[in-house]
């Protein structure tokens, strides 16, 4: 006699699919995204230095991209100097002269390098 009873999904299929809505709604926790975009940001802050330790026209400024950092601001994960710090009337006076903020972030969009980063360690920690 046949049974009336058929699976239509595996046990194994089920898990898989329940580890994974976990695994998203990890990726969807504010603390994880924020630990992400600092790792992003690391990267970023990095760059930002290299370039003004690399330019030239910024040899007086080196003080000033050696103390870039990766802080959060309202909310939001910022690179760059803290608004706190005695370098800020120097910071601003550099992006004057070179708005390192802007190349650094375009150089960042056409490489997709700091995004990457974003997104690569957002889906680590999914694991």
């Amino acid at each position: 006699m046949p049974s009336s009873v058929f699976n239509c999904v595996k046990s194994e299929d089920v898990q898989r699919v329940q580890k994974q809505a976990a695994a998203y709604k990890k990726m969807g926790d504010l603390a994880v995204i924020k630990a992400s975009a600092r790792v992003a940001g690391g990267y970023l802050r990095t760059q930002m230095a290299k370039l003004v330790e690399g330019e030239s026209s910024l040899s007086s400024f080196r003080d000033v991209g050696q103390a870039i950092t990766v802080f959060e601001d309202d909310e939001n994960v910022v690179v760059g100097i803290p608004p706190y710090s005695d370098l800020i009337g120097k910071a601003k006076q550099m992006d004057s002269t070179y708005q390192l903020a802007d190349v650094a972030h375009d150089l960042a969009i056409q490489s997709d390098d700091v995004e990457e980063k974003f997104y690569d360690t957002l889906l680590g920690m999914m694991r």
